[in-house]
């Protein structure tokens, strides 16, 4: 019985289900509410704190761009000669306005600067740029204190929002002295304006949900921001010790304020960097007990599915089946493209093992039988082989033919003494042996041979050149593949075309091994003929052997090194045929 229900998947699958689903049930029914409402809190004030924090980002970006202008201006030596210039040179006002312009413009967030003044401290000399400059009255000598109290003279960073006296508008204004760097005497003043859409801009797009509001702290004021409106407010805020807990950065920091009707909100603040300035969200208890509502039916909503987890284990038998279901279909899928080698991860300890077990053994039985299919096919083609090598080789042609040779010589006949010559070394060759792979350079001696004795036959009218780099030649090929293709050159190319003819070889390395090219300047071919040629249905077999012709010679090369390489026709009627041998790098 141990070793049935040891074995049995369909028993350990029962088992594991109800164990998860007991295990389940005991870890939902610990939740706390509590620590929802705990978590609900936390993650209202930490996604408020992050969106805090990118608005402040944005908004601290183009202030410190606009800031950065501002101290540029009161270092800048050019405006530092201008102001110390008493003599009025008017080269020097129109030099500074241009350089103040440009920087101006170059500013990425010149469109919120409203004023740019750089002025004298006898107010005798004003430089300006900005938005209002052009809209509104020009700062001039002769109102330049309505726009800038100089009374304090001090170095004032963003400390309100206040009225334009020159135009209905609002701003952020500060007012920088400029002091000769080297005797630190005071020259004059750069006063900046900023429209406050730098700020309200940026919180276009910020979602609030309804009774929550977002705050502004400039200066010793608060303001509400609403419908891009500043609205004058007042904040009570108590820190908490506890909320602060809840926050992300110590940046950040979280109070309670306690409302007139007598309920509380949470606030959460967050600082713009270097500008003196804070942003407010306030938190209502609502959006609070909204999320906390929301895990609520989350929790309802997992308690349901606790009933429906007995059930969906027990179809989960299928899931813990498909495993090795599909490990043994990836197998068989693998047998398929080729792979029998053993798998054991496949041989399971229980009724699929016997399964695994099964494939293994077929994978093995397909690959030996494979391999003998293998072997047989090799031993057939050597068997071919030979018998191509008997059809031309009786024994006594070799004394014949040298028994031709030597008459020749005797009777000065150097032709037939060559072509005795060259067809005896031929027969000798093809007699060599079974080696089907001989070197580029074995083969064109091969070709050699047999060429001088179409040369003779022919009278002369047909030659041969070969253009092939010596370290090509050692590449190995299969015997007898250029010489069919030649035979096929001379009599289907030349020998109709009824005159001179010249075939050229030549050879080259390419990006996958090495292309010989065989070109005959003969009738050509339809390319109806080069596609019988490749189905079979063309007589090109060559008058020295009678079963190696061009299908024959693209076999005989994709058998030896795979179908990526062979020989391919390219031909146009009455002019020329060039047939492609496609053969891999491979030195012999």
């Amino acid at each position: 019985m141990k070793t049935f229900f040891h074995r049995s998947l369909k028993k350990r699958i029962i088992v594991t289900a109800a164990c998860i689903s007991f295990s389940t049930v005991i870890l939902l029914s610990a939740i706390s509410l509590s620590y929802f409402q705990a978590y609900a809190r936390k993650n209202v004030i930490q996604s408020s704190e992050f969106n805090l924090r990118l608005v402040a980002g944005l908004i601290e970006q183009d202030l410190t761009a606009i800031d950065t202008l501002s101290k540029w201006c009161f270092i800048n030596e050019q405006f530092i000669d201008y102001l110390e210039d008493s003599s009025g040179n008017p080269k020097l006002a129109l030099n500074a306005y241009k350089i103040l312009s440009d920087e101006y413009y170059d500013n990425r967030s010149y469109s919120y600067i409203q004023r740019l003044i750089i002025t004298d401290i006898n107010r005798t000399k004003i430089l300006q740029v900005g938005n209002l400059s052009s809209n509104g009255p020009p700062v001039t000598v002769y109102n330049i204190d309505k726009i800038i109290d100089f009374s304090s003279k001090k170095s004032l960073i963003w400390p309100d929002i206040e009225k334009d006296p020159l135009s209905p508008s609002i701003s952020l204004s500060l007012i920088r002295p400029i002091k000769n760097l080297n005797t630190g005497k005071l020259l004059g003043y750069v006063y900046l304006s900023v429209n406050p859409s730098v700020i309200t801009d940026r919180l276009k797009d910020y979602q609030t949900k309804p009774g929550n509001y977002l705050y502004i702290a400039i200066g010793k004021n608060t303001y509400k921001i609403e419908n891009g409106n500043f609205i004058t407010s007042k904040l009570n805020i108590e820190f908490s010790e506890t909320l602060q807990k809840n926050a992300l950065s110590g940046n950040t920091r979280v109070g309670l304020e306690t409302l007139a009707n007598g309920k509380t909100q949470i606030i959460v603040s967050h600082p713009i960097a270097s500008s003196g300035l804070k942003l407010f969200q306030s938190l209502s208890e609502e959006l609070v007990t909204e999320q906390q509502n929301l895990y609520l039916r989350l929790l309802v909503l997992l308690a349901g599915g606790i009933i429906l987890l007995a059930v969906v284990l027990s179809l989960s038998l299928t899931q813990m089946i498909n495993a090795p279901i599909r490990l043994l279909r990836q197998k068989i899928d693998k047998i398929g493209q080729g792979d029998f080698s053993l798998d054991h991860k496949i041989e399971w300890d229980n009724e699929f093992g016997y399964i695994g077990h099964g494939i293994n053994k077929l994978a093995q039985d397909v690959q030996i039988l494979m391999e003998k299919r293998l072997s047989d096919e090799k031993q057939k083609r050597d068997l071919e082989y030979q018998m191509l090598q008997s059809q031309i080789n009786p024994h006594f042609l070799y004394n014949t033919l040298g028994s031709i040779k030597w008459m020749a010589h005797i009777q000065g006949a150097d032709g037939i003494e060559q072509m005795a010559i060259s067809l005896s070394r031929l027969l000798k060759n093809i007699a060599k042996g079974t080696k089907e792979l001989i070197s580029l350079e074995d083969e064109l001696s091969l070709l050699n041979d047999y060429f001088i004795i179409q040369k003779y036959r022919y009278g002369g009218l047909i030659t041969m050149e070969i253009d092939i780099p010596e370290n090509l030649k050692n590449n190995c090929i299969p015997r007898f593949t250029l010489q069919p293709l030649v035979e096929n050159a001379i009599f289907h190319g030349i020998e109709p075309k009824g005159g001179t003819g010249c075939i050229l070889i030549k050879a080259c390395e390419t990006e996958t091994g090495i292309l010989i090219s065989v070109f005959d300047d003969g009738i050509g071919m339809k390319v109806e003929t080069i596609k019988k040629i490749f189905n079979g249905e063309e007589n090109t077999h060559s008058a020295l052997f009678k079963q190696i012709g061009i299908l024959n010679v693209h076999k005989r090369i994709q058998h030896n090194f795979g179908k990526d390489f062979g020989i391919s026709i390219n031909s146009n009627l009455g002019e020329y045929t060039c047939i492609n041998v496609h053969l891999p790098r491979h030195p012999l």
